[in-house]
């Protein structure tokens, strides 16, 4: 099965501290989202995943579910175009 790399930006409801950045990193694992490294970002919270899953779609997918199941909420989703197959590549 194919590792995805992908971040999930969140929005920081309140003031972004050492320990809300902790709380956040802690919700996310006991959600299944033990594939994700989980760092300050200047919109909030980002949570790189590398997710195993048959497609790309899915491990987003799958991911934002996760996410949305602790009450966080994403605000975006950011692929690193280098990483991306061409969809012609891909067939």
């Amino acid at each position: 099965m194919p590792t995805h790399e992908f971040s999930v930006i969140l929005s920081a409801a309140s003031e972004l501290t050492d320990e809300r950045l902790l709380d956040v990193a802690d919700r996310l694992a006991e959600c299944g989202c033990d594939d994700a490294t989980i760092v300050a970002n200047r919109d909030g919270v980002e949570a790189m995943f590398d997710r195993d899953d048959d497609s790309l779609d899915s491990a987003i997918a799958g991911a934002l579910r996760d996410i949305q199941s602790t009450g966080l909420k994403p605000i975006r989703v950011e692929l690193d175009p280098e990483r991306i197959a061409p969809a012609s590549a891909a067939g």
